[in-house]
């Protein structure tokens, strides 16, 4: 039922005291707002508000009040008369507002958390089946080859039980035999890629030159490098600060952009691309396996940039970056494929020492402790082992393990160094080993070539770094070898420091022009290639820090693509610091 009131323009509610938008009249007498009412008649089950003897009352019983055409908006409500309590009001809203976005923000990072497990259990479920299946045709193929040799011929498709599969051959001998043939399939390169590496040695060696006067007139250095302890210092922290420590490094220049990045893997199980040119992260890519990255590369192929890595549990993942033609601009680096496990379940304990990429980006080299050289090839945007050198050795020898390893610039040399000091060099034409260094009675820390082709460096644990001439395999410079007792503090007036510790890192500038290597007590050294002379020296200073003081590090240094600065980071922090050359300043680089 509705009632008109032609000469009335406002109405109370008697349970809110406020005007009515919407008034209806109960049996009893009382005007209400109708949404109040009913949120009251909700309350009561059903039961009349205004009177006490329970009488019932429901939405049919009400009288709605048809009130004449407002001429002018409603007025404010009580708890909006006055400044104090519109600032609360809308204080309430903004509280509101953040409460419903933090929600929101949260049920966001829980499912791409849930999207990122689901992926990796997915990779690992194809990873899986993918080990399965080689395994179930490797069996398929010994059970006929058992059937052949016994006379009585199975199909593939048959269930047998392989416990009870009849041998002409004892297990032992068998087993022994197919080793060793899967050892030869393995150990050689096809002829197809050998024939690729072969044609990417000549082009490079007769570009060579070439490309060495194009980056001395790009980089335009014609003044001295100089980088001492007044040098420009940035540092930038690009690791978590809950598991510091950086333990690879390297840069590459991008030809597109004309920017400079460094890349590390650091122990919180990222690989982080840097922008020294715009100062700023590009990304923080994760492995695979979640686990701790221990090697790094990168290239820059003819189509784009490639960053490989290599985790703790021998899993390979090479990261390529995607370029938008349109836009002109990187879009960030994608992963290729699922990635590559080398290592085998026997060999779960061994470690990979180093990741190296052929110039040409279409090889990935990978070395594990235990001597194997296995060669991954990257194409049609997904990664295979094509071949694995495999070095007879008693493992349990730790004299015997392989401590680093490096690609010659022309990318047919390998050289292989191990914890005796000595240094394999192999010829990948011939698959041989051309001939054997003795460096050192102390283990091999690290390896490096000259742009030039022909300079080669090792560091030891005794602290040497040395240098020879691959032409001739001859010696020609032995430096830092005076005593560690007379070690001096960083001078730039001190000359004849010498450093502390085990040498641990050494670099080749990009035009041969200088050698820079680390110590584990933070010092480093430039000399000059070919009169081997100091030309300046500085201390990366990680170990006079409060926290890292009296704590054992590892400090690994690498040049800056345009010879400029050298970075430098080390195990136990998560910052990468740059040294500047005090005759060129980066902003002027930049």
């Amino acid at each position: 039922m509705t009632t008109s009131f032609q000469h009335i323009s406002q109405l109370f509610c008697a349970i809110s005291g406020e005007i009515c938008l919407d008034p209806v009249i109960t049996p009893s007498g009382y005007i209400c707002e109708r949404r109040l009412l009913l949120s009251k008649l909700a309350d009561t089950a059903g039961r009349d508000p205004f009177v006490t003897d329970g009488r019932s009352l429901s939405e049919s019983d009400l009288i709605s009040i048809k009130l004449p055409l407002a001429t002018a908006p409603p007025p404010r409500p009580s708890t909006a008369s006055s400044f104090s309590n519109l600032l609360e009001m809308m204080q309430q809203e903004h509280d509101t507002l953040l409460l419903e976005l933090f929600d929101t923000r949260k049920a966001l990072e829980e499912t791409r958390m849930e999207l990122s497990q689901a992926l990796y259990q997915n990779d690992a479920a194809v990873r899986v089946i993918a080990r399965l299946a080689l395994e179930r045709d490797e069996a398929r193929r010994q059970l006929t080859d058992w059937s052949a040799e016994a006379g009585a011929p199975i199909s593939q498709n048959d269930t047998v039980n392989l416990t009870n599969a009849p041998a002409v051959v004892p297990e032992e001998e068998h087993q022994m035999d197919v080793e060793g043939q899967e050892r030869k399939q393995l150990t050689t390169i096809p002829e197809d890629d050998l024939q690729s590496l072969v044609h990417a040695w000549k082009q490079l060696s007769e570009q060579r030159k070439l490309q060495h006067k194009k980056k001395k007139t790009d980089m335009s250095l014609d003044k001295p490098i100089q980088i001492s302890s007044k040098s420009e210092v940035q540092i930038k922290s690009v690791h978590k600060s809950n598991k510091p420590g950086i333990v690879a490094l390297t840069t590459i220049f991008h030809p597109k952009t004309q920017h400079e990045y460094v890349m590390s893997v650091g122990v919180d199980k990222t690989l982080v691309v840097y922008n020294q040119s715009t100062q700023q992260i590009i990304q923080a890519l994760h492995s695979g396996n979640n686990k701790q990255f221990t090697a790094l590369d990168t290239v820059c192929s003819s189509s784009s940039i490639l960053v490989g890595a290599a985790d703790a549990s021998g899993f390979i993942q090479v990261f390529k970056e995607e370029w938008n033609e349109q836009d002109n601009c990187s879009v960030g680096f994608e992963l290729l494929g699922t990635g590559l496990q080398i290592v085998s379940q026997c060999e779960e304990n061994i470690n990979v020492v180093n990741l190296s990429f052929h110039p040409m980006g279409e090889y990935v080299f990978v070395v594990l402790a235990n001597g194997n050289i296995t060669i991954v090839k990257v194409a049609d945007d997904d990664l295979k082992a094509i071949s694995s050198i495999q070095q007879q050795q008693d493992h349990s020898d730790s004299s015997m393990l392989v401590t680093a390893s490096q690609l010659h610039p022309d990318g047919l040399i390998f050289c292989v160094a191990k914890s005796d000091g000595s240094i394999q060099v192999w010829d990948l034409k011939t698959q041989s080993i051309a001939s054997t260094i003795d460096g050192n009675n102390t283990a091999v820390t690290s390896l490096a070539f000259s742009e030039n082709g022909y300079h080669f460096a090792a560091s030891f644990e005794s602290g040497e770094v040395k240098v020879w001439d691959l032409r001739k395999i001859k010696l020609i410079a032995t430096l830092n070898t005076a005593t560690t007792e007379h070690e001096r503090d960083v001078d730039d007036h001190n000359q004849s420091w010498v450093m502390k510790g085990p040498v641990r890192s050494i670099s080749f500038d990009p035009l041969g022009r200088y050698l820079a290597y680390c110590s584990d007590g933070g010092g480093v050294r430039i000399t000059t290639v070919k009169e081997w002379g100091e030309t300046s020296m500085f201390s990366t200073d990680f170990s006079t820090t409060k926290k890292n003081k009296n704590i054992d590090i590892k400090t690994i240094i690498a040049w800056g693509p345009r010879s400029t600065y050298i970075v430098a980071g080390c195990t136990k922090d998560r910052s990468i610091k740059l040294f500047y050359s005090t005759t060129t300043p980066h902003n002027e680089e930049s």
